[in-house]
């Protein structure tokens, strides 16, 4: 069912683990920026902005398929225009082969149906994320292959954009830390320099990117990384210097949290549209009278009883995470949790151990945070007041 808006109902009632945007792309084409992004479940979508710090006009349904995902625009010298993409076999059936489509130079429909340009099946299975170059003559197809956690980084090339494309391997793991490098994208400076960009899936941990060096040698193939035995394969460099460009800052996304503002801070996330009705900032209602008791009758296996309850407001609650090493460099996370109620002395949580191990999402990393739940069905419920987040090394 190919919704006819980007963003159907359901994304505001249920969290879509796994579905929405994948893997764009961005691009800058006569004066303007260029997303173009899949989602496998109804197309492939652009957005736009002179700005891209900006406001973005509304997508536009490029293609509106089932399965079709990771494109790539490339806007040709002659005037032509093409579309790089893959396809999700958790939808289409079908995954390791990539497709290049005709485009209108406006970059807002496809001239043509995608063809076939190659078929990974055999020596680069799984391959995907697509990122569309033209350099020296050549198009060049960026694909990773193998697997997110276990794969590689694959340059096709051809004098083409229909093909026939011939492939190579330009980096792999090998000796370095960094296990499967993927879904990345070249950069090239003003002043000449080659780079690339890419993640590494390092389970609850998340995604992490990193930056390597790119160089083009005599014969027009790209290695990344450090090519230590000179076979034409890079690998991940750990320490490497920067790139040539004036720096715009110092900058850090945002972690720690007072709730001075009267907006929810970008590090409050979540995979679905979030509701009015989940938060709100500020003093307020839930400030006036937070330490208080009660008197209860409550029926138990041993007859009815009275109970007094109290309730403390001003709790501290900490977190750690420790990180055990295991196969294949991607330690675990080992959460544990104790509270204090002076900000002092600090205790394990009582009646048992409340330790476990993180594990990662939907091709997200492991996330913390907060939630209040209401049972029963009536208008109002209950709240859970946090003054402030404090995120350490």
């Amino acid at each position: 069912d190919l919704s006819p808006v980007p963003g159907a109902i359901e994304w505001k009632t249920l969290p879509q683990h796994g579905n929405g945007v994948w893997a764009p792309a961005i691009r800058y084409h006569n004066g303007e920026f260029y997303i173009y992004c899949g989602d496998p479940d109804r197309g492939i979508f652009m957005v736009k902005s002179s700005d891209p710090a900006g406001i973005w006009e509304e997508p536009v349904w490029v293609l509106k398929a089932k399965g079709f995902i990771d494109p790539c625009p490339l806007w040709d010298e002659d005037g032509n225009a093409y579309l790089s993409f893959g396809c999700a076999g958790s939808r289409a059936g079908n995954k390791s082969i990539m497709f290049v489509a005709p485009m209108s130079q406006d970059g807002m429909s496809l001239l043509a149906p995608g063809r076939i340009v190659y078929d990974g099946h055999r020596t680069q299975p799984t391959i995907e994320g697509t990122k569309f170059y033209k350099f020296r003559g050549h198009y060049y197809i960026f694909s990773p292959a193998g697997g997110v956690p276990t794969g590689w980084q694959v340059v096709l090339r051809s004098d083409s954009p229909y093909g026939p494309y011939t492939e190579r391997v330009v980096m792999a793991q090998g000796d370095s830390p960094v296990n499967g490098p993927h879904q990345g994208a070249w950069v090239d400076t003003p002043q000449g320099e080659h780079w690339f960009l890419h993640f590494q899936d390092k389970d609850a941990y998340g995604r992490v990117v990193h930056l390597q060096p790119m160089v083009w040698t005599e014969e027009d193939w790209p290695v990344i990384g450090v090519d230590k035995d000179g076979d034409g394969v890079g690998e991940p460099v750990m320490k490497y210097r920067k790139p040539e460009l004036k720096s715009s800052g110092v900058f850090q996304p945002a972690e720690s949290d007072d709730f001075c503002s009267v907006e929810l801070g970008l590090q409050w996330q979540w995979q679905g549209v979030p509701s009015p009705y989940w938060y709100f900032v500020g003093p307020g209602a839930a400030d006036e009278d937070c330490t208080n008791g009660a008197l209860k009758l409550v029926d138990t296996q041993d007859g009815v009883v009275l109970q007094a309850v109290e309730c403390k407001c001003d709790v501290w609650v900490k977190m750690s995470v420790e990180q055990k090493s295991r196969p294949g460099n991607v330690p675990n996370a080992i959460c544990n949790f104790e509270y204090s109620l002076d900000g002092k002395k600090w205790a394990p949580l009582p009646d048992r151990d409340y330790s476990f191990t993180a594990r990662q999402g939907k091709w997200i990393g492991a996330k913390f945070g907060f939630f209040c739940n209401r049972h029963a069905s009536k208008n109002d419920g209950g709240w859970l007041r946090i003054d402030w987040v404090k995120v350490t090394d």
